[in-house]
């Protein structure tokens, strides 16, 4: 992983350019985004994977995501997620007790 700020300009912050490589499938990622967040990073890490937007179920898109993300602030995201990757292993929990 690599990451590159060119710096503010006027005041106004600049993007961060980040660069990912996975060193077994040399799949490479580069995305640019406003700030080094969760908040920022994964909408556009999810979209740079090659035909993402086909793995999405029908109805919903990276538009409709993407309003949903910025609703909300980097920790209440963080929370929303821990409440459903907890509902998701409670529910494995379950079906492994069945």
């Amino acid at each position: 992983m690599d990451s590159v700020h060119p710096g503010d300009y006027d005041g106004i912050k600049g993007l961060y350019v980040i660069n990912l490589v996975d060193a077994v499938t040399q799949f490479e990622v580069v995305v640019a985004v406003e700030r080094i967040s969760e908040h920022f990073l994964i909408p556009a890490l999810l979209k740079a994977i090659p035909d993402a937007a086909d793995t999405l179920r029908p109805g919903l898109s990276f538009t409709a995501l993407d309003a949903l993300a910025h609703a909300m602030t980097d920790n209440q995201a963080a929370e929303q997620l821990n409440r459903e990757r907890e509902k998701l292993f409670q529910h494995i929990r379950n079906n492994k007790a069945a």
